[in-house]
């Protein structure tokens, strides 16, 4: 009995010193400050013999990953026989890129079973790998497991989602938990936002915000950007007021951006002044706020301010004043700029470098941009997207569609819904079928891997490419097959406006009947694109009803735009005279030169000289300067032989040194 209790003693004895040793070990290597000295920890283990305990390895292994050296830390992962789940939960958060490590854990099964966290980090590694695939696959386990209704796992699989644009999946996610947290809510607000979603993350905002939910400082600063009216932001603003959460640095620096996004600059100033000692952030607010509410020169004060403060401009700075140049046409400006980002090395930065590009774009400057996008030591898929869109709206989509085909030799630069859009529009402006076709494919082939087929720009963009392309009834597959919860307004605009491009005004008509019956409310472009659907097809009766109901069912004002459409329809018609008796109608701060050009232009489709010199005085009364109007009067008195007034017009033409741009025509079939 004595040599029992002698060797339970002896056991009790080990069992403690043993736990003692354990706990050291643990504290060591917590802490460790370099990677060399846990490297003399994992020595130690070995001779010890304590690299048999798993919490010590695995502590190990992870202070391993937390100094970035993931092939060792992998390699001492694999000397372990049975790894328990939270070992590969530690592998799985530290390879935040291959979902492979998940298939290790399930050959365990039924050994071991994934946890929430185990799932989470590996849809999380699904997202940071760009692979819609395994992503939707480990959504189906989620379910499998059980794990759906989990918040912490809800709010990854809506991060997946929204990463990939999927926005009415994501919401789904949210609806499908019994008792969302605040993260969640965050989550869902904040990627419906970074996907201009804006108005339905109001409204989930609004519908959820009954006191069910803690507000936070993440919270109040996540909803500012939805903000789209002076209203709004106030009213954002005085919440966190109450919540007493206005003073936070980062709601602060979100208040600033908001004001300035809403037109109150001036706001956005007061703010910035109440700040004792304003950081870095909160001086990028200030300046790009200023940029891009078109008060450059108060960003360029508040820049040279923050100069003299001591501190120094990040590539933040950069990425927030260079918009504003571009936008309100400071050419100048930018190349100084530019000059200073390639003085201070952020040049090299990608997003700078992207920046840039957009810039020069929008300043008609290809040339400069094409300057800078060839310099950057790596171009990411922004900056490719910068110069493709940038290429599209300088009316260059043959270049356009060149870097498009350059970039997919890139295997590490793979498109996202806002590269197919832009080179399917260069597809539009072409008119290039089979090309057109291509790039379908391209997107389709992508489907399964980047899950964007069914995004709702990308199949607009689709409706209208087959448009101009000449297959409409392309255009309609495309839009019957979109689900009817991904359809906006957008879409429907789209397709009345293929139809009224191919003459087709009835089916415009119909389908906007099915629009109201679905319960889209039409904007004004709905209207503008109507219209011009009419006025091709010859419904002048249906384009005065429909002119009609704008203003009273709709309640929208009609802009110069819908005006010249209203001419244009009576023009086309040959109810010239009616044409001429609507624009007297018109208020004089819509009556623009298009509107009298419009007419001009039925005066020479009915041959009608008398009112063309009529419309012609008034229209170079507005522009002087266009030389497609007197050449288009110089043809009317040419057609109704009165050749001395249009050589008038011709010489009048040259001594003012107007040229008419030639014009082409093309035609492409089976090439």
């Amino acid at each position: 009995m004595e040599r029992v209790i002698s060797a339970l003693s002896t056991a009790v004895a080990w069992e403690a010193a043993a736990k003692e040793l354990q706990e050291s070990y643990l504290r060591l290597i917590a802490k460790a400050s370099n990677i060399d000295y846990l490297y003399q920890i994992q020595t130690q283990t070995i001779v010890t013999n304590i690299r048999k305990s798993l919490p010590v390895i695995t502590k190990l292994i992870q202070r391993i990953f937390d100094f970035g050296h993931r092939d060792h830390g992998r390699l001492l992962f694999s000397t372990i026989p049975n790894p328990d789940v939270f070992l590969f939960n530690v592998l799985l958060r530290s390879s935040d890129d291959d979902v492979s490590v998940y298939t290790k854990l399930l050959r365990h099964l039924p050994r071991l079973h994934p946890d929430s966290y185990s799932l989470s980090f590996a849809i999380t590694a699904a997202s940071n790998s760009r692979s819609f695939t395994s992503g939707r696959l480990l959504h189906g386990h989620t379910i499998t497991l059980g794990y759906q209704t989990s918040p912490f796992v809800a709010s990854t699989l809506m991060n997946f989602y929204l990463s990939f644009s999927q926005t009415s999946i994501a919401a789904k996610v949210f609806d499908g938990i019994p008792s969302p947290d605040t993260i969640c809510f965050n989550t869902l607000i904040s990627g419906l936002i970074r996907n201009s979603r804006s108005k339905e993350a109001l409204n989930i905002f609004s519908r959820f915000f009954n006191g069910a939910f803690r507000l936070d400082y993440a919270t109040i600063a996540g909803v500012l950007p939805i903000a789209d009216n002076l209203e709004v932001g106030t009213v954002l603003h005085c919440l966190g007021l109450k919540s007493g959460l206005d003073r936070h640095a980062y709601v602060t620096t979100s208040l600033i951006s908001m004001y300035s996004k809403v037109g109150s600059v001036s706001t956005a100033k007061y703010l910035f002044r109440e700040i004792n000692v304003p950081d870095l952030v909160t001086w990028n607010a200030i300046i790009g706020g200023c940029s891009n509410g078109g008060d450059v020169e108060s960003s360029v004060a508040f820049f040279k301010e923050l100069i003299g403060s001591g501190q120094h401009p990040n590539r933040t700075t950069f990425l927030c004043f260079l918009p504003g140049t571009g936008l309100f046409g400071y050419g100048e400006l930018t190349r100084s700029i530019h000059g200073l980002t390639l003085k201070s090395g952020v040049n090299i930065d990608r997003s700078v470098s992207s920046a840039l590009t957009t810039v020069y774009s929008r300043l008609n400057d290809m040339v400069s941009a094409r300057e800078v996008f060839d310099n950057a030591p790596e171009n990411c898929l922004i900056t490719w997207n910068s110069m493709i869109s940038g290429y599209v709206q300088n009316g260059y989509p043959g270049m356009a569609v060149d870097l498009f085909k350059k970039m997919r030799r890139v295997n590490s630069i793979r498109p996202n819904p806002t590269t197919m859009t832009s080179i399917l529009s260069a597809c539009a402006h072409l008119g290039k079928l089979n090309l057109g076709k291509w790039i379908h494919r391209t997107i389709i082939s992508l489907e399964l891997e980047l899950g964007f087929e069914s995004n709702v720009f990308v199949s607009t963009a689709l409706i209208d490419m087959y448009a101009k392309c000449g297959k409409i009834e392309y255009s309609r597959r495309i839009f019957d097959t979109m689900a009817m919860e991904e359809k906006n307004v957008v879409s429907w605009n789209a397709m009345i406006t293929a139809y009224g491009q191919h003459g087709c005004g009835r089916e415009s008509l119909k389908l906007f009947s099915e629009m109201l019956d679905f319960g889209v409310t039409p904007t004004s472009v709905t209207f503008l694109s109507l219209l011009y659907a009419c006025s091709h097809s010859g419904l002048v009766e249906d384009g005065e009803r429909i002119f009609r109901l704008m203003q009273v069912d709709f309640d929208i004002s009609p802009s110069s735009d819908h005006y010249t459409s209203m001419v244009d329809l009576f023009g086309r018609a040959g109810w010239v005279h009616q044409a001429l008796e609507f624009i007297k109608t018109i208020p004089e701060m819509k009556l623009g030169a298009a509107v009298w050009g419009a007419l001009l232009g039925a005066c020479m489709l009915h041959g009608n000289s008398d009112l063309a010199k009529y419309a012609s005085k008034k229209l170079f009364e507005l522009d002087s300067d266009s030389s497609g109007h007197y050449v288009l009067l110089s043809n009317i008195y040419s057609a109704h032989n009165h050749y001395p007034e249009a050589a008038s017009i011709r010489n009048a033409t040259v001594m003012r040194k107007h040229s008419k741009s030639p014009g082409y025509s093309f035609f492409e079939e089976n090439r």
